[in-house]
Parts: C-alpha cells; structure tokens; sequence
C-alpha cells in the first residue's frame, strides 16, 4: 500500500509483512537485532562489497543474516543497494517501486532512483503491484 506522508507529498510504501516474520513494534523488533547480531562472534571480511542474505522470517533466517549483517561492524556504508526476488508478480527485468521511502517498524527509508546505478537500458518498470504484498525487501 502507497499513501502520502503526512500530506507533505512523499509517496510511503507500507510495510507487508510487519508483525508477521519479524516484530512491528520499533523497540521489540531493534532488541530482536541486536540478540541476534550478539550471538555473532569472529572478525569482519576485508574488501567486502557486497552481503547476499536471506529473507525469512527471523525464526528460520534471523542467525544466517545476522552472520552476513555482522561483517558490517565498524565499516561506513555509503550506499546500499537493496535486491529480492518476487514471490507473487512476473515481470521481466527490475520492478521499482514508485514511492520514495519505505516504512518499516524503525522508521522510514528514504530510497533513491535506482537506475542511475545500473547501466541496462530497458530493464526497468515502474510496478507499484510487484512491491505491494512482497516481503523480500
């Protein structure tokens, strides 16, 4: 679901799947986290550029991630570019959403235009509908 953000013009894709695979609440869902990013020990990879990680709910994927976003310690990221599959639409080539944050339960995630990161012409479509129920992101 898209809306406005406070009728300041800013279009908000909603969360989908709050609640449901990972904690709604701001203070439950950083607590989940951090106990998770806790159980991580050992040390960071050098050269590191890019994290594949999983996207289940946190009881099925939450260690697996939490080892992948523990590389992250102490680095500066200065951009993230942020990739899932779709489960319920086909399309071909990369679906944008059209909105320019993403609210989540920490906050909202103010987004950027993609394809001026990507150099393939003609793969992109604006597909609000592909991004609505999905919860790979």
């Amino acid at each position: 679901m898209v809306s406005n953000a406070e009728g300041k013009g800013a279009r908000v894709r909603a969360p989908a799947v709050a609640g449901l695979f990972y904690p709604d609440g701001a203070t439950q869902l950083a607590d989940s986290v951090d106990e998770l990013l806790r159980q991580i020990a050992g040390e960071n990879a050098e050269g590191l550029r890019a994290l594949i990680c999983p996207h289940a709910g946190y009881r099925y994927s939450g260690p697996v991630a939490a080892s992948a976003f523990a590389q992250l310690r102490g680095k500066s990221v200065e951009r993230v570019l942020l990739m899932g599959p779709s489960h319920r639409v086909a399309f071909r080539g990369v679906a944008l959403a059209e909105v320019d944050e993403f609210e989540t339960p920490l906050g909202r995630m103010p987004l950027v235009d993609g394809t001026s990161l990507l150099t393939n012409d003609g793969v992109f479509v604006r597909l609000d509908a592909a991004h609505e129920a999905e919860h790979s992101l």
